[in-house]
């Protein structure tokens, strides 16, 4: 299991690549009320989100992008959030 977040302590963002194809996404902990969103960059600081991909509590959720892509995870209105997430 890769860890792709851990120790996120405050409402912010975090670009990571990804493979493609389908994949599992967990979270695990606590996201002190927030929301998570996985994005995917469809131009240069240009994002999207993920349809089907926000959370608000801990979660195993399928996920599927058609080939590699700059995605990056975005937490929102959280307070005091810890918490881990990343792909099985």
């Amino acid at each position: 299991m890769a860890i792709l977040y851990d120790g996120l302590t405050e409402d912010g963002n975090r670009e990571l690549t990804w493979r493609g194809g389908k994949g599992t996404f967990f979270i695990k902990g606590d996201l002190g009320g927030g929301t998570l969103e996985l994005q995917i960059e469809v131009s240069e600081g240009s994002w999207l989100a993920v349809s089907d991909a926000s959370f608000t509590d801990v979660t195993v959720s399928t996920i599927e992008l058609m080939g590699s892509a700059s995605t990056r995870i975005v937490l929102s209105g959280s307070t005091t959030p810890d918490f881990e997430c990343g792909w099985l």
